[in-house]
Order: C-alpha cells, then structure tokens, then sequence
C-alpha cells in the first residue's frame, strides 16, 4: 500500500500542471468561504449587527472598503453600549 502512495506523490511532483485544476479550485474555495467580508459579516450577524459587509469576491473589495466597514462595526457597537 505504502508504495501505491509514493507512486502518486512521486507522479504528483513529476506533472504539477496537472494539479492546477485543484488548485484552482481550492483557492476559489477559500476566496468564497474564508475572505475577511465574510469573517466580518459573521461576526456582525453574531453580535446581532447589521452586516457591515456584504459578500463581494475578494478582488473587487479594496482595503480603503474594508477599513471604513470595520469603522462602522465599531463605531456601531460604541454607539450601543
């Protein structure tokens, strides 16, 4: 069994254009599911906030976006204490 392994790992390391469709893959995954939008809106729906941030892919929502939402999270939970 063991060398079955070594045979894949060892045709991984020799072809690794053809990992690139799971790889590809992973990364959409994490984009979509792990981006910092939608840490925040999860957050914000656990504290019970309006979301401060919708889902946008990754690539569109600049740093100047995300600080001036982390802003409003605050400022929104400052506001109701």
């Amino acid at each position: 069994m063991e060398s079955g392994i070594a045979e894949r790992i060892i045709d991984t390391l020799n072809h690794p254009a053809a990992q690139n469709p799971l790889r590809q893959q992973a990364r959409k995954n994490i984009i979509e599911r792990y981006s910092l939008a939608q840490g925040l809106a999860g957050y914000n729906r656990l504290l019970g906030l309006e979301p401060a941030v919708t889902h946008r892919p990754a690539d569109k929502t600049s740093s100047a976006d995300l600080h001036k939402n982390c802003t409003t999270s605050q400022s929104l939970r400052r506001h109701q204490q």
